[in-house]
């Protein structure tokens, strides 16, 4: 099975109201947005998840334009999904 399309990682950016929610591959490559109305889906899978330090080499710069936001409240939040 082809694991190269498979989140690994989900990226909060931004404010903690409203942030953008990004997931990435264990090759550190972007896959997709989540667009997520009510919430309840990025809860879900925060809940599911364990807190993790950004990787370093995160394909950021894919999709966040520079310069790129930094970790903290209204930064960079990354979870490590099971």
């Amino acid at each position: 099975m082809n694991r190269s399309h498979l989140a690994k990682y989900l990226v909060l950016l931004g404010p903690t109201e409203a942030p953008r929610a990004l997931l990435f591959n264990g090759e550190h490559r972007y896959l997709a947005e989540v667009f997520d109305e009510d919430g309840i889906t990025v809860d879900q899978l925060m809940k599911s998840s364990t807190v993790c330090p950004t990787p370093r080499n995160l394909a950021l710069d894919e999709v966040v334009p520079s310069p790129a936001v930094g970790p903290g409240e209204d930064g960079v939040r990354c979870y490590a999904l099971g």
